[in-house]
């Protein structure tokens, strides 16, 4: 329990980076880009609450959808591109963080774990789709 502030911190700082890559995304394209065309509305779909609708092009479970739905309802932010790249840049970010440390603790007790735990989050498969609303890392 000693180490836990280490891995808060490397926590805090990969989701700072994400932040700040978010907004600079958002500034660049502040509207849905690429397979965002598909997520976005979607998830806005269920905002409004239609669950029912759904669009044949997404392959995935709706998990992402629901979940970003739900936490900007709990916080009364806007269902907008820019929010849900916030959100998956944040939330997500931070689970994995939490999965990562608890897998690393297991492994390899007292071997640079913090160290560990952003190089995982930094991979480009992680860090730069977690900037935008995608679900291939949430």
């Amino acid at each position: 329990m000693d180490r836990l502030p280490n891995y808060a911190f490397a926590t805090f700082l990969v989701v700072l980076l994400s932040s700040l890559a978010v907004h600079d995304i958002n500034s660049y394209l502040p509207d849905a880009y690429m397979d965002e065309i598909f997520h976005v509305p979607q998830t806005q779909a269920y905002c409004e609450g239609h669950f029912k609708q759904w669009d044949n092009h997404i392959t995935t479970l709706p998990g992402l959808y629901l979940w970003a739905a739900a936490t900007l309802r709990l916080i009364a932010a806007p269902c907008t591109t820019s929010n849900l790249r916030r959100f998956v840049s944040i939330v997500p970010t931070a689970l994995t963080a939490a999965v990562v440390t608890s897998l690393v603790r297991r492994r390899r007790p007292a071997s640079h774990e913090a160290l560990r735990v952003v190089i995982v989050l930094l991979y480009p498969t992680t860090f730069f789709y977690n900037a935008l609303y995608y679900t291939d890392t949430a």
